[in-house]
């Protein structure tokens, strides 16, 4: 048995036996708690069935950065249920398969925005998987690990007179890679034109590395809108084509749709 013990107010907590709790009322908290730890994101259910190798599976919720730079499928895992018949199967799943027409669906209205945002959403803007649980395991740890799947637990605490609870978290969602706009390429200014977020600093220049290689491009901010011009040769994209900047760290790729 697990306690922490607030030393100030000489309260003690000791854990909930996990096994005690309900999926669905460990999915009610686990909303909760996502929200209060990712207050720039949307926490909605999200059941759509993901089809992969000719099963069909079920994530519980999706994480939705609000600027849509980001997004995670999340399983909700309870101590009760199989590492290696339940749980590995299905993130295996959400991770390797295409979400079709009823997962957009589920998007657009859990979001309201347009069905072909929410496809850009699916097929374009980078996805992770995560589970979130309340059994703490080294074995899950390790073994979702492997998976690239990331591992979040609520443990339940509560006084012995069960008047007060607490929560402890270990772990957190972190994207690798993050969306940054969708530009228009204006070849005949040397230029992609894009919508202006606070990733782009006005008479700063990025090394950009895309299929042609790596190159340098000035920005310049003009009321809502970021121009990146190429400083030395051409661009070898197609006038109006659209291109997606992604960001790892400092490091920024385009790559044409």
């Amino acid at each position: 048995m697990k306690t922490i013990i607030l030393w100030d107010s000489k309260l003690q907590f000791e854990q909930i036996d996990p096994t005690e709790c309900s999926e669905d009322n460990f999915e009610s908290l686990a909303i909760d708690v996502l929200k209060h730890l990712y207050p720039d994101c949307y926490v909605l259910d999200f059941k759509p069935t993901i089809t992969y190798e000719g099963e069909g599976w079920q994530p519980d919720l999706a994480i939705v950065e609000k600027n849509y730079n980001y997004w995670f499928v999340i399983e909700v895992e309870t101590a009760s249920h199989s590492l290696q018949k339940h749980v590995l199967p299905q993130v295996r799943a959400f991770l390797g398969a295409n979400y079709g027409q009823e997962a957009e669906t589920k998007l657009a209205e859990g979001l309201n925005i347009s069905i072909q945002q929410a496809k850009t959403l699916t097929r374009l803007v980078p996805r992770y998987v995560a589970v979130v649980s309340n059994h703490e395991s080294d074995e899950w740890q390790k073994a979702l690990a492997a998976e690239n799947v990331q591992f979040l637990t609520i443990a339940n605490y509560q006084t012995a007179d069960a008047q007060k609870p607490a929560l402890l978290i270990n772990g957190t969602l972190h994207p690798a890679e993050k969306s940054i706009g969708f530009g228009t390429v204006q070849a005949q200014a040397q230029s992609i034109t894009l919508p202006k977020t606070h990733h782009w600093e006005h008479g700063k220049e990025y090394k950009i590395k895309s299929d042609q290689g790596s190159s340098t491009w000035a920005c310049t901010i003009e009321s809502h809108a970021v121009w990146l011009t190429k400083t030395r040769g051409s661009i070898e994209i197609p006038d109006k084509s659209t291109v997606q900047f992604l960001i790892e760290g400092k490091n920024i790729q385009m790559r044409k749709l």
